[in-house]
């Protein structure tokens, strides 16, 4: 790349790629746990017609903004200290295709380091599998894009886990916390259903050790949360599809199975601390959509 500072922050992607694809995931969720409810009737129905509606979309335009703190361990980022709790804000516009496992969208990152200036970053950024392409928007005369494969920064678990599991834990957490409904109202776009679901870190630890899923409960195990986590869900009532989540929460997520060998010789867990309120819209559902993928010639690892 043309430009070294950039190519290291595009490389430090794919965290926030991945923990966004997590939260937008729509991929096949299985039918829901037996077991008695704490929420009611009518909100569990709710959402098992929601994940069975968001199981039939192939393709989908999500918008999603986020703000927050952003706070690591045991990995280095560019100019960003560790152990410091740094301010954030996020956009995505982002086309994903399900069938094809394809999404291609644009991100602007903006951090605030204590005593620095903001950094910006904004990139075009496509996935393909297990490919993450990025590049500087304005790179002329032709793209220079970057190859990252999401398989070597993350395990091929935690690669596919995300996507698969988020509707899935929705409808464990269904089963196990209170659902509050706060009825029906109405927007431009029609009716709406507005459900919140709130989760503690005793009742993650309890979902982790009952699923029947070992992968997901792999996951859930490495989340650790620092204060309830607060999910809004805004469903169309004619559709049962999401309009919109908007999700609260302070959480850390350890990005490792195990503890590997630092530089010293210690245990190091990567970890990172998210503080976020993060709002993410679904529209044009199963909508035609042309998502390009980078030529070998165009892009280098």
């Amino acid at each position: 790349m043309q430009y070294p500072t950039t190519k290291h922050w595009i490389a430090a992607l794919p965290l926030l790629i991945v923990l966004l694809s997590a939260c937008s995931g729509t991929t096949t969720a299985p039918a829901p746990p037996q077991g008695a409810p704490t929420g009611t009737d009518g909100t569990v129905l709710l959402l098992t017609k929601t994940v069975q509606a968001m199981q039939q979309v192939k393709t989908a335009h999500v918008a999603a903004t986020s703000q927050g703190t952003l706070q690591t361990n045991g990995i280095t980022l560019p100019a960003l200290p560790q152990h410091q709790a740094i301010p954030y804000t996020l956009k995505l516009n982002s086309d994903i295709s399900i069938p094809s496992q394809q999404e291609q969208g644009q991100l602007q990152l903006i951090l605030t380091p204590s005593a620095q200036q903001p950094i910006t970053l904004q990139v075009t950024e496509v996935v393909s599998g297990q490919k993450l392409y990025v590049t500087v928007p304005g790179n002329q005369p032709a793209p220079q894009w970057l190859v990252v494969d999401l398989a070597r920064i993350f395990s091929q678990q935690q690669v596919t886990a995300g996507t698969m599991h988020a509707l899935n834990l929705l409808m464990l957490a269904a089963q196990h916390v209170a659902v509050t409904d706060h009825g029906i109202t109405q927007t431009q776009e029609g009716a709406v259903h507005h459900l919140t679901v709130t989760l503690t870190e005793q009742e993650l630890v309890k979902i982790a050790a009952t699923t029947t899923e070992p992968k997901l409960g792999q996951l859930l195990s490495r989340v650790q949360l620092q204060t309830p986590l607060q999910l809004d869900l805004f469903i169309h009532e004619d559709t049962s599809r999401l309009q919109q989540v908007i999700l609260k929460g302070k959480a850390t997520i350890a990005l490792d199975p195990a503890p590997s060998l630092g530089q010293q010789g210690g245990a190091v867990v990567r970890t990172v601390q998210v503080d976020t309120t993060t709002t993410i819209q679904f529209r044009n559902y199963n909508q035609p959509l042309q998502i390009t993928i980078p030529t070998s010639s165009s892009a280098q690892q």
